[in-house]
């Protein structure tokens, strides 16, 4: 969180994050990945994302 409130005052206020899937099941499925399961390792990901922001050290265990 502190890079990113530093790269925030340094950029003067400019700096944006943004997530997204944004994969369609034709571009998941050739890489590999089921196209099924996207909705939840998104959510699980976006959830490991957040705890980022809060915690100082973020270790996760999830199903991917």
């Amino acid at each position: 969180m502190r890079r990113f409130c530093i790269l925030d005052h340094l950029s003067g206020g400019r700096f944006e994050f943004g997530i997204g899937r944004g994969a369609s099941p034709h571009e998941l499925d050739a890489l590999g990945i089921d196209s099924t399961k996207a909705a939840k390792i998104y959510a699980e990901a976006f959830e490991t994302i957040q705890r980022c922001f809060t915690q100082e050290s973020v270790t996760t265990t999830g199903e991917f």
